[in-house]
């Protein structure tokens, strides 16, 4: 039998899946103890579902990465375990297609510790996955805000960042090659020098092998305040680099919050996005809906009287636009923009915290046509608290069309944190379920087979069942089972009566099969 603690550990985290799956599970015919069976509590016993297969924090970063077993999805962020289950995360995990898996512990003594950003680059000895965010170590080493792994191994940056009294934290990181033709990982955020470097703040290049400022040998490139975004985007064969955060430059005049690098120095867009500092530039995007590329910057802007202002702007090369009003909202933030082929057409998909855009409901998620505004096609709904942080589109579409990452639930959806958007309809966690009280069990001819009786109409999202159903081999079958005897019902409240036991072999030994309702007591099974 299991140590009590083990125990009681199983039967609460049986409990929350039970109080969150939309079924009510009504007593059955069998009682107290057959066999002599001492009823006790695993986690496998009709592998329901649960209804959240998401994770218990917010998702800030993603990327897809190889460690040898073909392309992973990797997510990072300030998540410890998945949202109902105790496997231990620590803000790093990748999903196997069944479950979230840890690839590493992050370790940290604050409760800001998270990722917050995540890259591939390529330093000459093959691809490595690079994570960055707030963080003191991994596996118990002394790794500091920014790592690499390469699918084995975890390993620090040379001398890593450097702080004069402000908080550390990496918040950005985009790969880019420079004018003479070299690849290089550009790192962004809140930090006073990497390696010790001078011309390294707030912004630095890790070459693979060292650190060195964005001007190279000209020992320039830093900016005035955090960097939150970094864009690569190739313009007439070379590629530019766009920074977005919470600086200024000089450009003809002052410029807020975002800039270009030329390979020499900083410019600006006309009078930038925002005021300094009261605004911040989270997301960068460049699409070309068909008359060239547009600049987009996404964040949260205000004036200089501290009012909120649309939270997404356009450049067109000569002026800043609203896009049709923008997105709406108390105090409407854009944290993701990505582009997104629908039918052929470049879209920009924006993820954020805003309620609307013009002329349409939108919560957090949305598409700009290059004229028009519109939903984002879905089938589920999420709440008025949901926040999209950070979104991924696979070059190559081997994991999804869309990943959106964040601090969101839905109960359509079944996830929390992180969700997947395929051909037009979000993914969702199977639901094996049934959608009304069950009163009677009886075993099967076949012993891997269990019989189902009760109110029920449907089992699960796919099998209709009239009050009858067969579970065998790990899914349901819909059947009459006429002429099968079901026994009594009961009418008196479930906590009258004993907990409810029967005995039942699917094929993996014997079993002892209690069953519960009222969100108190949930399905299980002891061995």
């Amino acid at each position: 039998m299991e140590p009590t603690g083990a125990r009681t550990k199983r039967i609460r985290a049986l409990t929350v899946l039970a109080a969150t799956i939309a079924v009510w599970w009504a007593p059955v015919v069998a009682s107290g103890n057959p066999g002599g069976c001492v009823p006790g509590w695993a986690e496998r016993a009709f592998p329901i579902n649960p209804l959240d297969i998401g994770l218990n924090g917010e998702v800030l970063a993603m990327a897809e990465f190889d460690s040898g077993n073909g392309p992973e999805l990797i997510v990072g962020g300030a998540f410890t375990r998945p949202a109902n289950g105790d496997t231990l995360l620590h803000r790093l995990a990748k999903w196997t297609g069944e479950g979230w898996e840890s690839i590493g512990r992050i370790d940290g003594l604050s409760v800001s510790t998270r990722i917050n950003a995540m890259t591939v680059f390529d330093d000459g000895s093959g691809p490595k996955l690079y994570v960055a965010g707030r963080f003191q170590g991994i596996n118990g080493e002394e790794i500091t805000d920014i790592a690499s792994w390469d699918g084995a191994t975890w390993s620090s940056l040379g001398d890593g960042l450097s702080f004069d009294g402000l908080a550390k934290e990496v918040r950005a990181m985009a790969v880019h090659r420079t004018l003479d033709g070299e690849e290089v990982l550009v790192v962004g955020g809140d930090f006073a020098s990497a390696g010790g470097l001078p011309s390294t703040k707030h912004i630095a290049v890790w070459t693979g092998a060292s650190w060195r400022s964005l001007g190279g040998n000209f020992a320039t490139g830093d900016l005035n305040g955090p960097v939150y975004a970094l864009d690569v985007h190739e313009i007439d064969g070379e590629q530019v680099l766009y920074a977005g955060g919470k600086f200024f430059v000089y450009s003809s005049g002052v410029s807020n919050n975002i800039a270009r690098w030329n390979g020499f120095f900083w410019s600006g867009f006309g009078e930038g996005v925002g005021e300094w500092p009261e605004s911040t530039v989270h997301a960068i995007e460049i699409v070309d809906h068909g008359d060239g590329p547009i600049v987009y910057a996404g964040g949260d802007f205000e004036d200089s009287a501290g009012s909120p202002k649309s939270g997404i702007r356009s450049w067109d090369g000569v002026s800043w636009h609203d896009l049709g009003g923008g997105v709406g909202g108390v105090t409407p933030h854009v944290f993701t923009l990505e582009t997104l082929m629908i039918e052929g057409e470049p879209y920009l998909f924006v993820g954020g915290a805003f309620d609307s855009a013009p002329a349409l409901e939108a919560r957090g998620l949305a598409l700009w046509s290059g004229t028009d505004w519109s939903p984002l096609p879905s089938d589920v709904e999420f709440g008025p608290s949901a926040v999209f942080r950070t979104s991924y589109v696979p070059t190559e579409k081997t994991i999804a069309d869309l990943v959106v990452g964040g601090q969101f639930s839905s109960p359509d959806l079944r996830s929390s944190a992180v969700a997947r958007w395929r051909g037009g309809v979000w993914d969702k966690a199977p639901n094996i379920g049934l959608n009304a009280p069950v009163t009677h069990f009886v075993p099967g001819p076949i012993r891997t087979e269990l019989r189902v009786f009760g109110t029920f109409t449907n089992a699960g999202d796919e099998v209709a069942a009239q009050g009858a159903a067969i579970w065998v081999s790990g899914s349901w079958q819909a059947t009459d089972l006429t002429g099968v005897e079901t026994g009594p019902d009961f009418a008196a409240p479930f906590d009258d009566l004993p907990l409810p036991i029967i005995e039942h072999d699917d094929g993996s030994g014997p079993a002892c099969s209690p069953f519960g309702t009222s969100g108190r007591r949930s399905l299980g099974r002891r061995y």
